[in-house]
């Protein structure tokens, strides 16, 4: 699925307060909803160290994407409702951090401020 097409079916499936109408309430609503499933991706990760002995099995590659999808659908739902195209968000992002690798400031928590 493309960006464009996968933003779409994200507007057809908005069903949360506030959902489309660029407020708070639905501002909070999506980046409550973002934080909480980046955590469940986290949590399948951590299951990874403590249950399955440091390997991805199957099951939980399947976990996985089911979490990141869910991720996903928030980041393009908060997208919407700030009125930023992902596709801005992402190129911009890039932009940035090839400004800070020829800077040579790409390294973790030493990165220069400000760049």
């Amino acid at each position: 699925m493309n960006i464009a097409r996968y933003e779409n079916a994200v507007l057809e499936t908005a069903l949360y307060p506030g959902a489309g109408t660029r407020s708070i309430e639905a501002i909070s609503y999506v980046t409550l909803g973002l934080a909480g499933e980046v955590g469940e991706v986290a949590n399948q990760v951590k299951k990874i160290a403590r249950d399955d002995g440091g390997k991805v099995t199957p099951e939980r590659h399947g976990k996985l994407v089911d979490e990141i999808g869910d991720v996903f659908w928030y980041l393009f739902s908060l997208c919407n409702e700030l009125g930023i195209h992902p596709e801005s968000a992402m190129g911009t992002n890039i932009v940035k951090l090839r400004v800070r690798k020829a800077a040579g400031t790409i390294n973790g928590d030493r990165r220069i401020e400000g760049t």
